[in-house]
C-alpha cells in the first residue's frame, strides 16, 4: 500500500512539472493575470496560470520539456472569468507540422505564385534568396525583377538584387526611397514583377503580403529554442507558420548563419 501511495505521489509530481512551459515567441500582447505583467520570451509559465489576451490576435509559441511545441491562443478556449481571461492549459494546442513552405527552385511564373501568394509570407531576418531558372527568367541589366508597393498614395518600384541565378530581396534596400527609410507598417500590399527593358514589358508574377520579423526577433526565437540541429530550422518555421503565415526554413537557415 505504501508503495502504491509513493507511485501515485510521484505521478502527481511529474504531471505538475509537465505543465510548465517556456515562452519562445509572442505575437501581440498576453498578460499574466496574477501580477499584471506582459508575457515575454524566456518566461516560464504553469498550465494553471490565468492569462489575458490583451490584443485581438495575440498568440504565443511555448515549449514543454516533456511534450514539445505548443501554440497558446484564445480562439476555442474555455473562459475562466470572462471572454478574455483564460486558464493557460485550456488555450494550448500542438504546433501543426508541415505548414512551412520551401522553394527548391523557381522555374516558372506559377512557382512564384505558389511560393508567395497562397498565404501571408513570413519574412524573418534580413534577406530572401531564391534560386530562379536562368532560362525562364534571365537576370542582367535589361532583364530584372522589381517589387511595387504604395506608400503615401505614391507607387514605389524597387529593383531587386541578384547574384548569378539567385534573386535577392533585401529589407534595407526595399524599404529605402530616395535615401530615406520608409515604415513597412504603412504598406499592406506588394506586387512582384519581371521586367524586360528591351521591349519595356513588365509582367506581374505574384501578389505578396509580407509579415515582417526583424533579425533580432528571429535570433531571440532561435536562442530560446536551444537546438542547433538542422531540424530546428524546420521546427521554427512551423512555429512561425502557425502564428503568422507561410515561412521557409531555408531562408531562416541562411539568415541565422549569415547574420
Amino acid at each position: 500500500m505504501r508503495k502504491l501511495v509513493v507511485v501515485i505521489f510521484l505521478f502527481i509530481v511529474f504531471q505538475a512539472k509537465s505543465q510548465e512551459y517556456q515562452v519562445l515567441h509572442i505575437k501581440g500582447e498576453i498578460v499574466r493575470v496574477a501580477d499584471d505583467s506582459l508575457l515575454k520570451p524566456g518566461d516560464k509559465i504553469m498550465g494553471e496560470e490565468r492569462i489575458h489576451f490583451k490584443t485581438k490576435d495575440a498568440m504565443a509559441a511555448v515549449l514543454s520539456a516533456e511534450k514539445g511545441r505548443y501554440i497558446i491562443k484564445a480562439n476555442g478556449a474555455t473562459a475562466d472569468q470572462s471572454d478574455l481571461i483564460y486558464v493557460l492549459k485550456s488555450t494550448v494546442s500542438p504546433v501543426r507540422g508541415g505548414m512551412s513552405t520551401r522553394a527548391a527552385g523557381i522555374n516558372n511564373a506559377i512557382d512564384f505564385k505558389l511560393y508567395f501568394d497562397e498565404a501571408p509570407y513570413v519574412w524573418a531576418g534580413d534577406q530572401i534568396r531564391l534560386k530562379v531558372s536562368s532560362y525562364a527568367f534571365p537576370m542582367n541589366d535589361t532583364h530584372y525583377f522589381f517589387v511595387r508597393y504604395e506608400i503615401n498614395d505614391e507607387a514605389v518600384n524597387k529593383k531587386l538584387d541578384f547574384e548569378d541565378d539567385i534573386l535577392i530581396f533585401v529589407k534595407s534596400t526595399l524599404f529605402n526611397v530616395d535615401g530615406n527609410s520608409v515604415n513597412p507598417n504603412e504598406i499592406d500590399h506588394y506586387e512582384l514583377y519581371y521586367h524586360n527593358s528591351t521591349n519595356e514589358e513588365s509582367v506581374l508574377l505574384s501578389d505578396i503580403e509580407f509579415v515582417l520579423l526583424d533579425m533580432k526577433t528571429l535570433k531571440e526565437l532561435y536562442d530560446q529554442y536551444q537546438d542547433s540541429s538542422e531540424e530546428a530550422y524546420y521546427e521554427i518555421a512551423d512555429i512561425l507558420s502557425n502564428l503568422y503565415g507561410k515561412c521557409d526554413p531555408l531562408q531562416l537557415r541562411y539568415n541565422l548563419k549569415n547574420q
